[in-house]
Order: structure tokens, then C-alpha cells, then sequence
């Protein structure tokens, strides 16, 4: 008989949050989470910072602007504790749908007033909370409303079918992090990105979901797993919010057709879905993880196809500690939240 592995089925999700509105946009996750259950899907995943929104304005404001500064308080009062009533919300609907959910939130940490952290919550099929990676190096503006991440929150997620990893936009693009994930055992990969990277990125001459697609395509083939390919979309209330410029109404319009780029890869680099451009929706495609195990055979980046005797890569997890008092006086020192 031998070993076996599981066939399941995946499901990427491109959708605009409600912005910048936590309560609604927990409902359209909820919405989404119940479609893809019914639909068949064991995981699903959404795209990066999905609850209440990821912080997008940078992209077409300066850091004073009147818009950044109204956007950066909503975003704060619409932030996500874990646990809460919010992520109880989407652990019911988990369970309702029988399926995982890896979702991206922007995460007020427990005991701070405004401490916000760029998260991956992980939920179980059974509706329980299995972990969260948080962000660890938030990426250009988002420095000014996101905190490093946790090393703590850094690692794998196990499931009753297999094991899933996560990164978020440039974090992508991270050797020594998707090196971490594969050797932490991932099989499948889910993906998180933005609406849109801005302007900024025309004078390239690369598409935002050019970019995504050869990144994760490269990731799979790389290290033999799929990747759920997860990026946002631009929407009504979202366009007329952020329009306040030219400029940006124009950039806005054309996000509507030439943004996202969500899909699901085979670990050949395959797509099996996807790219879904300028639109929302979700992606579903068959993940056999036997054949993680057979592609890893020929070339397997965490084993066989490796020399860890020459190179050596430390995962640190302890928290780090602002402050140790050391005199004759009882120890008050204290571990960062």
C-alpha cells in the first residue's frame, strides 16, 4: 500500500475589502469563506491585509496629507485584535464551511492602544484559530502604521491534510523566508498581496500581476509546492475614496482592469488557475501533494538537493526583551507584547 497523501482542493480569493469598515468587510469574508466551502474547497486564501484594508493611500499621498491621516485613524479604529469578536466571526464561518482559511488582517495587538501588525491569521476547519504570521519587515510606507512582526509568529501551519506556509507581498521575494518555509515542511503556499503597489511601479515597465505571477510561479517550481496566489481589487467605494487627485483617479481606473493577478500553482511553476485579472472572484484548482513528494525527489531544496554542512540558516524565535534591570532590587524586567 505505501504512504499516501491527499487531493484537495484550494481556493484563491480576489476581492476589495468594504474600506476600511471592519464589520462589513468580516461579512463579505464570512460570504466568501461560506461560497468557497460550498463550492468544495479544504483552504482558502485571501489577500493581504483584507480586514479593514491595507494601507493603499501611501501609495497615492504623502504622509501628511489630510487623506493619509483620516485613512491611517480608520484603519487603527477598524484594526483586528486576535482573539476577538471579529475573529470569532470568521472561525464560525470556517467551521460552517469545513474548510481552513488563511486571511489577511491588520492586527491591533492585545494590551496596546495602537501597536497595528500586517497579519496572516491562520483558522482551522473545526473553527479554532491554529496561529498567525505577522508581517516581519513591513514594506516601504507601510513603516508608518505597521510594526515588525514577532519572530514567534514565524513558522509553519499544520493541517489534517498537509502542512501550509505564508508570506505577504515583498516578503515573497525573500530567500532566507521561503527557504525557512520549506524547511519548516510547507506543501502549500498561500500568497498574500496588496490591491496595488502604486504608481510608482509603471516607470518598470512591469504590470503588478506580472510581477506576482513570475514570482510565485518561481516559488513553486523552486521548492516543489503550490502556491495560492492571493492579490486585492479595486471596487467602487474604494475609487471614489482614494480619487482625490487626478492622478490618482486616473491610476485607480486603470487597477480596475490591469489589477490583481491572483492564481494557483502546480509545483512545476504550472498555473492551474488564474491569472484573474481586473476583477473580483475565486480561483479553485485539485492540489494532488503526492506530487510535492515526487518532485521533491529529483530536487529537493530542504534534503537531498543541499549541502548543510557548508551552509547554515538560524531560525530565532525568542522575544526580544526592551529592558533587563540587573541590580540587588526584585527583577522587573518584561517581554515586548
Amino acid at each position: 500500500m505505501g504512504d499516501t497523501y491527499r487531493v484537495v482542493k484550494l481556493a484563491a480569493v480576489q476581492a476589495a475589502p468594504v474600506f476600511l469598515d471592519r464589520e462589513a468587510t468580516v461579512e463579505k469574508a464570512c460570504s466568501l469563506i461560506r461560497e468557497a466551502g460550498n463550492n468544495g474547497a479544504d483552504l482558502v486564501g485571501f489577500p493581504e491585509g483584507f480586514i479593514p484594508s491595507h494601507p493603499l493611500w501611501f501609495h497615492l499621498f504623502g504622509p501628511e496629507d489630510s487623506v493619509t491621516s483620516e485613512c491611517n485613524k480608520r484603519l487603527l479604529l477598524n484594526s483586528v485584535q486576535v482573539p476577538s469578536s471579529a475573529t470569532e466571526r470568521l472561525c464560525g464561518a470556517a467551521k460552517e464551511a469545513g474548510c481552513d482559511v488563511v486571511i489577511g488582517i491588520c492586527e491591533l495587538s492585545q494590551g496596546s492602544y495602537a501597536t497595528l501588525y500586517n497579519t496572516q491569521l491562520v483558522i482551522g476547519r473545526n473553527g479554532r484559530i491554529i496561529g498567525k504570521h505577522q508581517k516581519l519587515v513591513p514594506t516601504g510606507k507601510e513603516k508608518l502604521v505597521h510594526t515588525p512582526g514577532e519572530a514567534r509568529t514565524f513558522r509553519s501551519f499544520r493541517t489534517d491534510w498537509g502542512v501550509v506556509g505564508g508570506l505577504m507581498c515583498a516578503e515573497n521575494q525573500n530567500n532566507l523566508a521561503r527557504h525557512t518555509l520549506l524547511a519548516l515542511g510547507e506543501q502549500v503556499h498561500v500568497a498574500s498581496w496588496p490591491t496595488f503597489f502604486g504608481p510608482g511601479i509603471k516607470g518598470t515597465g512591469v504590470l503588478m500581476h506580472e510581477l506576482v505571477d513570475f514570482t510565485m510561479r518561481s516559488h513553486s517550481y523552486a521548492g516543489r509546492v503550490f502556491t495560492v496566489n492571493c492579490a486585492g481589487a479595486v471596487d467602487d467605494t474604494l475609487a471614489q475614496t482614494l480619487s482625490r487627485t487626478p492622478q490618482a483617479r486616473e491610476y485607480l481606473e486603470e487597477q480596475r482592469t490591469q489589477g490583481g493577478g491572483s492564481s494557483i500553482v502546480h509545483p512545476s511553476g504550472r498555473r492551474l488557475a488564474g491569472p484573474l485579472i481586473g476583477e473580483e472572484g475565486i480561483l479553485y484548482a485539485e492540489a494532488d501533494l503526492t506530487q510535492v513528494a515526487t518532485a521533491r525527489l529529483h530536487r529537493d531544496l530542504t534534503g537531498n538537493y543541499n549541502r548543510f554542512d557548508i551552509f547554515r540558516l538560524t531560525l530565532d524565535r525568542r522575544t526580544p526583551c526592551p529592558l533587563t534591570v540587573v541590580d540587588d532590587a526584585e527583577d522587573d524586567s518584561f517581554s515586548m507584547r
